[in-house]
Order: structure tokens, then C-alpha cells, then sequence
């Protein structure tokens, strides 16, 4: 009989849960036009079941989201918190192209509540490619981020 340790590490390296680690790093992030949006260093933590990422914006805000592989739902989900109250919250999983598409909602600090929608694409450079949509409804999304990410030298 395997020892509760070695189910552990069994469950979360799975291959579900390794579908996501092409973010796992420390990233310089700018915007399309060059200019720098942050620094982002996403972690692969509890035994693997888990990436945990740590947003800190050019600009002075930051961030935290935990992603992991929910097997009962047969889904990624993301919850995120900002530093100025925004909340985020995505479920989904890869496309046919290999992308990560999670969709849901972001909940401002006032409580008002839309539609996002955000995709991370690895890039045959090794880069990442994230962008994040918001929508009132199914048909009408607008391009709300996009970040370009490098790895840290």
C-alpha cells in the first residue's frame, strides 16, 4: 500500500495538473508597446497542485491569484485578488491550439460585477502572451489587458 505522501505527489503530478506550467516563472511583462506593466513570478506550489502568482504593477498595484486543476469539475480555475480590492474569478481549461482559456467574472471594489474572459498563449519564443476581455454579454468582448511576458534574465 503507497504511503499518503506518495499519493499525494502522485495525484499532483498528474498530467491535468501540469497543463498550466508553461507560466510557472519569473516574468517581466510589458504592454504591446514596449512599455512595462509589471513584474509577474508565478510558482508551482503544494506538491504541484497548485501556481500560485505574485502581480506587482508598474504602476504600484499588486496582486495574487491561486490556479489550480479541479477534477470534479474537469476544469483550471483562477481566483484572483488585487491590492485595490478587484476580484476575479475563472474557470476553464486548454483550447485546440494549446492556449489556456478561463472564463468568468471580475467583481470591482465597488461590487459591480462583468463578464472576463482571459488567455494565455506560450509563444514558440518562450514567451507568454496574456490578454484579458471583458464583456456585458457572450458577444461583446473588448480587450480590457494585454501583456506580453519575458522571462527574467
Amino acid at each position: 500500500m503507497a504511503s499518503a505522501e506518495a499519493v499525494i505527489v502522485e495525484a499532483c503530478n498528474a498530467e491535468k495538473r501540469r497543463e498550466f506550467d508553461f507560466w510557472a516563472g519569473r516574468w517581466i511583462v510589458h504592454v504591446p508597446d514596449g512599455r512595462l506593466a509589471g513584474h509577474n513570478v508565478i510558482t508551482i506550489e503544494q506538491g504541484g497542485c497548485a501556481l500560485v502568482e505574485r502581480w506587482d504593477s508598474a504602476g504600484g498595484g499588486t496582486g495574487v491569484s491561486t490556479n489550480y486543476w479541479d477534477p470534479r469539475n474537469d476544469q483550471w480555475v483562477q481566483n484572483w485578488i488585487s491590492s485595490d480590492g478587484t476580484i476575479i474569478q475563472l474557470a476553464g481549461g486548454l483550447d485546440e491550439a494549446g492556449a489556456m482559456v478561463l472564463v468568468g467574472t471580475i467583481i470591482g471594489p465597488d461590487g459591480s460585477e462583468g463578464k472576463m474572459r482571459g488567455v494565455w498563449t506560450l509563444l514558440e519564443d518562450g514567451r507568454v502572451r496574456q490578454t484579458f476581455e471583458v464583456a456585458k454579454d457572450e458577444s461583446d468582448w473588448t480587450l480590457w489587458f494585454e501583456g506580453l511576458y519575458t522571462r527574467e534574465p
